[in-house]
């Protein structure tokens, strides 16, 4: 495998522009830029957020697929839940991406920090990536541990 060839799927996550009031105070739509920082395609399978102050159900993305070339972005909304009060922080919300790449399923965590502004609109900030096989649990300390990508495209290699 050549060296410039990644071993697991990278992608940088990016909230665009201000969320949109969707009907009650708390439902917000989100609109989200997805790009694969790798040179194999990426097609995502489903994404959620699953924390309770900041939540959306399963989106399912079968018909149409949702892929995603080698270096390509798209974008996607999500019908968000969020009823903080102004001057509220959400620490460790995040968003799981379950995706097949290199013949593999994978799932992505995106950690999220959400910020209420004085408006009432939740603001967030993508602050690290993780990928890992699906399926995939630890069973000894020899285990390999993913690298985490900052949403930066940096990569934290493990300690």
């Amino acid at each position: 495998m050549p060296a410039d060839q990644a071993i697991e799927p990278r992608v940088i996550l990016e909230p665009l522009g201000q969320p949109q009031q969707a009907g009650p105070p708390e439902a917000w739509t989100v609109r989200w830029r997805l790009t694969n920082q790798t040179d194999a395609d990426l097609r995502v399978l489903e994404i959620w957020f699953p924390h309770n102050r900041y939540f959306a159900a399963r989106q399912r993305f079968d018909a149409p697929p949702f892929d995603l070339p080698a270096g390509a972005s798209a974008e996607t909304a999500s019908k968000m839940t969020c009823g903080e009060p102004p001057g509220s922080v959400i620490e460790n919300a995040f968003m799981i991406l379950q995706a097949a790449w290199g013949g593999e399923r994978w799932r992505l965590l995106a950690r999220l920090t959400v910020t209420v502004a004085q408006n009432g609109v939740p603001i967030a900030a993508v602050q690290a990536i993780t990928a890992q096989r699906a399926g995939f649990s630890p069973r000894s300390p020899n285990t390999p541990q993913p690298a985490t990508m900052r949403n930066d495209g940096a990569v934290d290699a493990p300690g």
